[in-house]
């Protein structure tokens, strides 16, 4: 029998397994598309985060990237925008850039686009034969996006079912233990004095009854839904790779989660425990921050490798044209001593992104803390 989406959907619902959109959409894409390139999907899923939304954020070399556009040039690329059917400063905005070289400045123009312009030309764009890259895949994506929502529905509303029941069932437990342990706090409260009668209504007793039900409460039942909690360990793999991992959730399982990893796989306390606005998804909170902070830092370090470039070359043409007076048989060339500076590329600053973890490669243009400081930035809640 052939194995189906119905039946993989029914196989989780069944085994109370838990899982977040993306999560259930990789497996999908796994289990029912492995000879499909869906490896853009992650990305495009970034692009519908709040920031992104009706700004122009999409660089007009993804559109080379993704094999929409095949020439570099301010008009074919205007041109192909056209045929797309977007409209300039509606679905896109063209910047003019300066750039300075030995000869001179020069201008060029860079498009943007906003997200949903982008995915458009995706899904219009027609195969041809000067593409390398199929461009009809963007339109199965969508395909499959459609169908996994419908599935992911199903499944959500059934799982949502199920824990309904489990809450019921375990808030009818736990009330019968806060009654049992209430009823033995004032036979101890009796024994020791007469006075002490209202000892049940004290904090201390309060926040004991609290820790027993969230001892015995898997599913958080008692503490405050809409507080989150957060902190981080760390650990350096093999390759010196540095991993910082998040933990959130409710005040007791973060305290739990931080001791257990400490004490049981070795890792180190980067964060400590602090009041966080939601349950973290750094793809969706902290990618966009820190890819901001990251395009500043290279352009800035360009810049600066661009002046020094430039001041070296005109003292050394200086040079060389006293030289070459001095000794017309041994002429120097400028072409073969002047001084041009490797660019530095985002790769240069090697941070990557997953849902509840980040990995930071050791690097000289943006070190660890700052890093780590840039994402604390966008998860931390104002009290």
């Amino acid at each position: 029998m052939q194995y189906t989406m119905r039946a993989y959907v029914k196989q989780l619902t069944e085994s109370k397994t838990v899982l977040s959109l993306q999560e259930f959409m990789n497996e999908l894409a796994t289990r029912f598309y492995p000879n499909d390139d869906l490896s853009f999907m992650e990305y495009f899923l970034s692009l519908t985060s709040e920031e992104s939304d009706g700004k122009f954020v999409v660089h007009h070399r993804k559109l080379f990237e993704y094999g929409i556009a095949m020439s570099h040039r301010s008009n074919n690329l205007r041109n192909r925008l056209f045929n797309l059917g977007l409209t300039e400063n509606e679905d896109y905005k063209v910047v003019k850039v300066q750039k300075k070289f030995d000869s001179g400045t020069k201008y060029s123009n860079e498009f943007l686009l906003t997200p949903e312009a982008f995915k458009l030309s995706l899904i219009r764009a027609r195969r041809n034969d000067s593409q390398t890259i199929d461009v009809a895949r963007y339109a199965k994506y969508y395909l499959f996006l459609e169908k996994a929502l419908a599935f992911y529905s199903r499944y959500q509303h059934e799982i949502d079912s199920d824990l309904l029941k489990t809450k019921s069932k375990k808030i009818d437990e736990m009330a019968t233990q806060i009654q049992t342990l209430l009823a033995e706090t004032k036979k101890v409260n009796t024994v020791l004095s007469e006075g002490l009668d209202d000892i049940a209504e004290t904090k201390e007793t309060v926040e004991l009854i609290k820790a027993i039900a969230v001892e015995n409460d898997p599913l958080n039942l008692v503490e405050d839904v809409d507080q989150y909690y957060s902190a981080a360990t760390t650990y350096t793999a093999p390759s010196g790779v540095i991993v910082v991992k998040f933990i959130s959730g409710q005040y007791a399982y973060v305290l739990a989660t931080l001791r257990e990893r400490a004490s049981r796989f070795k890792h180190q306390v980067a964060v400590k425990i602090f009041h966080s606005k939601q349950i973290i998804d750094l793809r969706l909170e902290a990618f966009d921050k820190f890819e901001e902070r990251r395009c500043k830092r290279i352009i800035e370090l360009n810049d600066e490798r661009c002046i020094k470039d430039r001041q070296f070359n005109e003292r050394l043409m200086r040079d060389i044209r006293v030289y070459n007076r001095a000794n017309p048989n041994d002429r120097r060339k400028f072409s073969e001593e002047k001084q041009s500076s490797t660019k530095l590329l985002p790769t240069d600053i090697d941070v990557k992104f997953k849902k509840t973890s980040f990995s930071y490669k050791p690097n000289r243009f943006m070190g660890f803390d700052e890093t780590l400081q840039i994402i604390l930035g966008t998860l931390q809640a104002k009290d």
